[in-house]
């Protein structure tokens, strides 16, 4: 039934529920297709929403996803948006203060050398770097692109 529930809530928006500790292929070669489509993706990359203002260890799906995605395509022109969110509330209500982090896009052409696994790893350790730098967890020279309004 949880299922069925997850297909109702995430279907209208193009969104597809995935198990992140036992992902299947289908739900794999679907993200892949919604890239390849040039669609928009949203991914938690730490496998899940963690409420404690900390940036999680990364699962490897993103980066193999993307990568799978700009091999198959070559000049496909994948690209990641890292994004930091930080809400006023552990478990946020309608019309709590949230804070939004935007960093620059990696392109995942920069990443296929032709080693998928290795170089979905490279990728996966520069966006855990990037999304650290986005939550305040280290001081880099990230880019922090301006919020709109």
């Amino acid at each position: 039934m949880r299922l069925r529930h997850s297909r109702l809530v995430y279907s209208p928006f193009g969104g597809f529920p995935v198990n992140t500790k036992h992902p299947t292929i289908a739900s794999l070669r679907h993200g892949v297709e919604v890239l390849q489509n040039g669609e928009m993706l949203v991914i938690f990359p730490e496998g899940g929403i963690f409420r404690d203002g900390q940036v999680h260890p990364l699962k490897p799906g993103l980066g193999r996803l993307a990568i799978q995605a700009e091999m198959s395509q070559p000049g496909l022109g994948v690209q990641v948006v890292p994004i930091a969110l930080e809400y006023g509330e552990a478990y946020p209500t309608q019309g709590c203060d949230v804070k939004i982090q935007i960093g620059k896009p990696l392109k995942m052409a920069n990443y296929v050398r032709g080693a998928a696994k290795r170089d979905a790893k490279r990728f996966t350790a520069d966006l855990e770097v990037a999304l650290k730098a986005l939550s305040g967890e280290i001081q880099t020279e990230a880019e922090v692109l301006p919020a709109c309004g």
